[in-house]
């Protein structure tokens, strides 16, 4: 019986949409990194530019957490950053 994984999360999905949205609200990787950054219980989390880009270009798969921060700063959802979206045939 084989094991199949529909809602698996990937690296390549979380980076394509993660380019995708990024780019269509014009944010760049330091405002974004700007935007994921919180502070907890008096102490601050940061998420830095460089390591958005290399989220970007599936080159770094982001903790929950930061995945989360993500989303909150694009105004999306988790499952809109993270699930692959169906390819429209040209």
């Amino acid at each position: 019986m084989q094991d199949v994984e529909t809602d698996k999360i990937t690296l390549g999905n979380i980076a394509e949409n993660l380019r995708r949205l990024r780019a269509e609200r014009g944010l760049s990787y330091s405002e974004l990194a700007r935007r994921c950054s919180v502070e907890v219980d008096g102490e601050r989390n940061t998420a830095y530019p460089a390591t958005i880009e290399r989220i970007e270009k599936g080159k770094h798969m982001p903790s929950t957490s930061l995945a989360k921060r993500i989303a909150e700063a694009l105004g999306v959802s988790l499952d809109d950053l993270t699930e692959a979206r169906e390819k429209i045939p040209a």
